[in-house]
């Protein structure tokens, strides 16, 4: 069978989505994007700032010419760009797909998620 690249880098995000997940059930923060509870202004911010981080390993490179390639550091930082996007969309899914009082049913909306 051929390699396939774009496979492979759809397992890595997947395999960085569930590192996410499994950073959140041990305490290292309270929500990942895929959790419709998380403010949307958040999740902005979380995906902004893996941004930031693909810029500073660019920059890091010291060299932004167009005849060098990124390196593995600059790849990582895409992917995790990715998974949070990825789970975003979760998140929007989920709360498309589910009623508003079983979302809010383990322990609440932030105020500015409630619905009018």
């Amino acid at each position: 069978m051929a390699p396939n690249p774009t496979a492979d880098i759809f397992r890595d995000i997947l395999h960085e989505r569930a590192r996410q997940e499994h950073l959140q059930a041990k305490g290292r923060f309270k929500y990942t994007c895929a959790d419709p509870r998380m403010a949307v202004g958040d999740k902005a911010l979380a995906l902004g700032e893996e941004f930031g981080e693909v810029c500073q390993a660019v920059l890091e490179e010291a060299d932004l010419s167009y005849d060098k390639h990124p390196t593995m550091s600059v790849r990582k930082e895409l992917v995790q760009i990715a998974a949070v996007a990825v789970a975003w969309i979760e998140s929007i899914d989920k709360a498309a797909n589910q009623p508003w009082e079983d979302l809010v049913a383990d322990g609440g909306l932030p105020e500015s998620q409630e619905p009018d």
